[in-house]
């Protein structure tokens, strides 16, 4: 969890940085949290956040006290399924991570 503003920063705006307000803070879990029952008890909104790469702000808080919710650390791989070639993975996976540790899926 991420209160500080110098290490929310990167956290609080778009990737053009048109975007830009604080957050209440910065979450950044490694696995299944806790964090979305959590912030709906305290009446905080949730912004999930994946690569913040987007044009258009939706990844950048609005200043209404948005808890982000970063994605960056859910890259878990599941089981390859051979014969559909699909898999299941965590949010916050960039798809040339997936291609680098199952080149199986890669179509040729």
């Amino acid at each position: 969890m991420l209160t500080d503003p110098a290490l929310c920063a990167a956290y609080e705006s778009d990737f053009t940085g048109r975007y830009t307000a604080r957050a209440r803070l910065v979450v950044r879990p490694a696995g299944t949290a806790r964090v979305v029952p959590l912030c709906r008890e305290a009446g905080a909104p949730l912004l999930p956040q994946g690569g913040n790469t987007g044009l258009v702000g939706a990844s950048a808080p609005g200043g209404a006290g948005e808890v982000v919710l970063s994605l960056r650390r859910l890259t878990g791989i599941g089981p390859v399924d051979a014969a559909t070639r699909r898999v299941t993975v965590g949010a916050g996976l960039p798809l040339a991570g997936l291609q680098r540790q199952k080149p199986c899926l890669i179509r040729a």
